[in-house]
Formats: structure tokens, sequence, C-alpha cells
């Protein structure tokens, strides 16, 4: 989902589909997990959606992106970085691989650094040297999947190499927990 972007693939989705039907949602289901919000959350949004659409008879676009908008708002959390330069903060950056990790721990040090907290940015900075090291020295550091995009030479926003990179083009798929793993190699495929 790197090389698009969560919210192209919605907007592609709604391309695609001039109708609220079974299909809609399926694919909405699939694009909501190929996106990282998990398959409960997946299920529950569309499902909530699917119900909505229907209650309100809801069949223009604008309106059910309005609605979907307001399903997942209820599952994003928002934090502000309203720097208090008397006491040290701490900071976590969660994301799945190839999301940008890297480069928004760079912009968060400099961040840092423009508003005095010196000790978070000193700190930033001394676990990147410390990965760094740690790389050179044994080949592996916590958290690697966090330097993927540059250890693999990929120009930001590339997609990540995935499993099914390593196939040849004509293999055969079994498939087991059908409900998982279709939607994860159709991401693979198109990602």
């Amino acid at each position: 989902m790197a090389k698009f972007g969560f919210g192209k693939k919605l907007a592609q989705l709604f391309g695609l589909h001039k109708n609220t039907n079974e299909d809609f949602f399926e694919d909405l289901t699939d694009t909501l997990i190929e996106g990282d919000i998990g398959a409960k959350t997946a299920f529950e949004i569309t499902e909530k959606l699917e119900k909505i659409c229907k209650e309100k008879k809801l069949t223009e676009e604008a309106d059910i992106k309005n609605e979907l908008k307001n399903l997942l708002m209820t599952h994003i959390k928002t934090c502000s970085f309203d720097i208090d330069k008397s006491q040290v903060s701490i900071y976590m950056l969660l994301g799945v691989n190839g999301a940008g990790k890297t480069t928004t721990a760079a912009k968060l040090s400099k961040y840092f650094k423009d508003n005095g907290k010196l000790i978070e940015e000193q700190r930033l900075r001394e676990r990147c040297n410390y990965d760094m090291e740690m790389l050179e020295e044994t080949g592996f550091c916590h958290g690697i999947e966090n330097y993927s995009r540059h250890i693999a030479l990929r120009e930001e926003g590339e997609t990540p190499t995935c499993l099914i990179d390593f196939f040849p083009k004509d293999f055969l798929l079994v498939i087991d927990e059908s409900h998982v793993t279709v939607p994860q190699v159709r991401g693979m495929y198109n990602g």
C-alpha cells in the first residue's frame, strides 16, 4: 500500500464501483485490511457502512465517502506535539515496513532540534547511530525493518519487495485461512 497510499487506493475503489453492492463492500474490506487497520476493524467498518447505506438509502459517492470517513475517524487517535521544554518526552513511531518511519524519525529529530528539545533529538540521533553500528558489526539490529528501504536501496515511496516477488511467473499457490491470506496476496500482487 506504500506505493499508492491508502487514500488513493480508496479513491480507486470508488472509481471502480458505481453501486454499493456486495462486490463493493468485499473490495472495501480487502482495501481496509491491506491498509493494515486490522481484519476485525475492517470487517466492523464495512458492516457498519453497509448498514448505514441501506438505512439511509445512500447512493451518492460523496455521501458514502463521508460516512466512511466518519467511521474511520472513530478508529484514529490523534496527538499533538505541544513541546514542553522543561521536561523530557518519549515518542514512539509505529508503522508497517516501508511506511516511512525512518524519514519521520529524521523529520522529528529536526523538529526537536528546532524547538529546543535537545535531549530528545540527541536520544533519537544516538539510537540511529547505535543501530548503524550494530548493522556494521553484527548485520542486525532491533527494528531492522525501519531501515529496509535504505538497505535495499529503494527510493522513498517505492514499493518494498515481498514474498510473491520471489516466485516464478507461473506458480501455484495453495491457501489455507483464505479470509486472511487472499487480501495479503492481492496486496502483494497489486502493491
